[in-house]
């Protein structure tokens, strides 16, 4: 799952959308999606946040992540308002009779482009 929600897996779901696609990495799909200048970039952008609802939704459930949701790394702060924008939530909370357990359930994207060093730096002090 990680794997599939990742760059590498962005790009991969782009050249199965797109065999013949000109664009020659996950940045670039990112950004000819985000400008729509590309309809299997934009397809494949879709495709993702698709994906990272479901798998950030089915972990939030196995570890009954009450406090939130972050999401991390080089895609999440680069489609923030597609997340905010699009499906996203509607698809994370979508769990059946469940629903109701995912609803107040936040979830944060982490922009900081050094969380991990960061973080490592805030307990060091400590």
């Amino acid at each position: 799952a990680e794997d599939a929600v990742s760059g590498g897996g962005l790009y991969l779901l782009y050249k199965t959308i797109a065999p013949q696609g000109k664009l020659e990495s996950p940045e670039a799909v990112i950004q000819a999606a985000l400008a729509g200048q590309d309809a299997a970039a934009t397809k494949t952008l879709d495709h993702f946040i698709s994906w990272l609802a479901r798998l950030s939704s089915d972990a939030a459930m196995a570890l009954q992540a009450r406090g939130g949701v972050y999401l991390a790394g080089g895609i999440a702060p680069s489609i923030v308002g597609n997340l905010k924008s699009g499906p996203f939530r509607a698809i994370f909370e979508d769990k059946g009779k469940l629903a109701h357990l995912m609803h107040p359930i936040p979830v944060y994207i982490i922009v900081d482009r050094f969380p991990a060093f960061k973080g490592c730096a805030a307990s060091l002090a400590h």
